[in-house]
Parts: structure tokens; sequence; C-alpha cells
């Protein structure tokens, strides 16, 4: 009987890692390009907008400043963690804020076709709310919650993205406004 023959396994092709920042000096950077062209406030263009995750960290950063949190910080982790991809850190000034956020992040994540894995928090007076889209993963806490836990110095090595110049303010104004009838 003649031996079997076996197809060589086909080759596996990894997009190139991003370039290291070399600047050493002030404000981390983000090292790769996120589009800056985040979806108008129609709904039929924010739907058919590229799912990128940098992309979609941006804007829910930028839904997050629009809605009166503080400090609202984007982190690439891609090459610190192997579990997400960007942290969107975010300062609420109360639970029912935060609440109100996490809700609009869920509207906001579906109409950018952004799957989610889970959300915790919030209800029933946490003092710490996590939206988890995978690769995103956004955070949003009490101010004591968020000095207590840290997860900026946590995460310290890794550089910040510039969501401010990626993003509109008001471009995500018709978020959490349905008129229930």
């Amino acid at each position: 009987m003649p031996a079997p023959v076996v197809a060589p396994a086909p080759a596996v092709v990894r997009p190139a890692d991003p370039p290291e920042s070399s600047d050493d000096h002030g404000p981390m950077t983000d090292p790769s390009p996120i589009p800056t062209d985040c979806p108008a406030t129609d709904t039929a263009l924010a739907k058919a907008a590229v799912t990128d995750t940098g992309h979609f960290s941006c804007c829910a950063a930028r839904l997050l400043s629009d809605n009166r949190c503080e400090q609202v910080l984007v982190i690439d982790v891609r090459k610190v963690s192997p579990i997400t991809d960007y942290l969107v850190l975010a300062t609420g000034t109360s639970n029912r804020q935060i609440n109100s956020n996490l809700q609009d992040l869920e509207e906001l994540a579906g109409e950018m076709g952004q799957d989610i894995f889970r959300t915790d928090g919030a209800k029933g007076g946490a003092k710490w709310a996590i939206i988890d889209c995978l690769d995103v993963m956004v955070h949003m806490f009490t101010a004591e919650t968020r000095s207590y836990y840290d997860l900026e110095s946590l995460w310290g090595d890794a550089p910040h993205i510039d969501w401010q110049d990626r993003t509109k303010p008001g471009q995500f104004a018709h978020i959490g406004k349905k008129i229930s009838r």
C-alpha cells in the first residue's frame, strides 16, 4: 500500500506589528494610525462605518467625554496585554451617570457593529462598570474607585491614544436620545 500523501499546512500570515514610538520625551502617542473619519451622526453612516477597534475606542471616549465623564483616556495595550487591544477609562460623577453611559455605549457599539461580550456594574450602586467588547474594554469608575485601582499606572508602559483629534465634539449627540412612547 502506498504511503498517504499529506499536503503541507498553509502558511500563517500575521500582520506586522505597529512600529515602536521613537519619542521618548513628552506624552506617549499612538504607534499606529487609527482612522480619523468617525461616523457622522447619521445612523445609516454609523452602521456602515468600519469596525476597527482603535476607531471604536476613540468614538467611545468621545461619547463619554460628551456625556460629561471626566479624565477620559484611551490606552493602546496591544503590545502588553494578551486579553484586549484598547482600554478606555473614564470617571463618572455618579452611579446614575455611569449607568446611563453604559447604556449609551451599548447603543454606540450596536451602531458601529461592535459586538459586546459582557457588561457589568453600575446597576445596584456599583462603583465600577465595564463594557467588554473583547478587543476594547471600557471602564467607568467613581473617582475614588479609579484612584484606588489606578489602572493608568498598571498599564503605564502602554501608549495613550489622542482620541480628541480623531473625533468631533457632539458627533454622537443622537445616542441615548430615543423617545419612548
